[in-house]
C-alpha cells in the first residue's frame, strides 16, 4: 500500500511533467507557427492605407463609398459601404493576404449577421487601421462580370466535389450530363453555386447522349434530358 507521503511525491512528479509537457508545447508552437518575426517586413502607415485601399477597388468599391471618419488622433477609421452581392468576409480575407509577410495583423469582428463588420489592422497590438463595414442594399457594383468555370467532373468525382465545397460562391460548375451530375446540381443550387451544362460528342450515358441519325422529336427529348 502507498504511503501519503510517496503519494504526494508521486502527485508532484506527474504535475511537474505536465507543466514540461505543456512548456514543450508552447514553446514548438511558437517555433512552427509561420513566418518567423525576424523574416517579416516593416510596412509603413502610408503603405498600409495604400494597400487598404487597393484591396478595396480590386472589389469594385468606388471611392464615394469609402468614408473618412474623423477622430482625435491621425488613425486612418473608414466606413465602407458594401454592395449586399460582395461578402464582407471576402474582402477581408483577401485584406488579410495583401497584408501577409509584413508585421502587421488583421482581426475582424461580426457586430451583425450579415450586416456589419469591424476591422482593425495592428502593429505590435497597436491599431494602424480601423475599418466599419456595412451592407447597403442601395449600391451596387457597376463593373463587367466575368464566371469561372470548373469542369471535369465526369472523370474524378470525389476531388470535383471535395473542390466545390471549399470554394467560395464566385466559381460556377460546368456539368457534362449524367444522372450523378443532375443530382449534384441540388446541392449546387442549395448552396448558391450556379451551373452550366456541356454538350459535347462523348456523352455515355444514352438519355443525354446525342447522334447523327437522330430523329427530331428524340433530340428535343435529349436536351429537355
Amino acid at each position: 500500500m502507498i504511503s501519503k507521503f510517496k503519494f504526494k511525491k508521486l502527485l508532484i512528479v506527474l504535475f511537474s511533467f505536465s507543466l514540461l509537457l505543456l512548456f514543450s508545447h508552447l514553446v514548438l508552437s511558437l517555433v512552427y507557427r509561420g513566418t518567423p518575426l525576424s523574416n517579416l517586413i516593416p510596412i509603413s502607415n502610408e503603405e498600409i492605407d495604400k494597400k487598404f485601399k487597393e484591396t478595396l477597388h480590386s472589389f469594385a468599391i468606388k471611392d464615394e463609398w469609402i468614408v473618412t471618419l474623423k477622430n482625435k488622433s491621425s488613425l486612418p477609421s473608414y466606413r465602407i459601404n458594401v454592395p449586399s452581392d460582395l461578402p464582407i468576409t471576402q474582402i477581408i480575407s483577401e485584406l488579410t493576404k495583401k497584408y501577409d509577410g509584413y508585421e502587421i495583423s488583421v482581426t475582424s469582428e461580426e457586430k451583425k449577421i450579415n450586416g456589419r463588420t469591424l476591422l482593425q489592422v495592428l502593429s505590435e497590438n497597436k491599431p494602424k487601421l480601423k475599418a466599419d463595414f456595412r451592407y447597403d442594399n442601395e449600391i451596387q457594383r457597376t463593373e463587367s462580370k466575368s464566371t469561372l468555370f470548373i469542369f471535369g467532373r465526369e472523370n474524378k468525382e470525389a476531388e470535383y466535389d471535395s473542390l466545390m465545397h471549399n470554394l467560395p460562391n464566385d466559381y460556377s460548375a460546368l456539368l457534362v450530363p449524367s444522372k450523378t451530375a443532375s443530382i449534384f446540381t441540388r446541392w449546387l443550387k442549395a448552396n448558391g453555386f450556379e451551373y452550366a451544362v456541356m454538350l459535347k460528342d462523348d456523352i455515355n450515358e444514352l438519355e443525354y447522349r446525342l447522334e447523327k441519325g437522330y430523329s427530331q422529336i428524340r433530340i428535343k427529348l435529349i436536351v429537355q434530358n
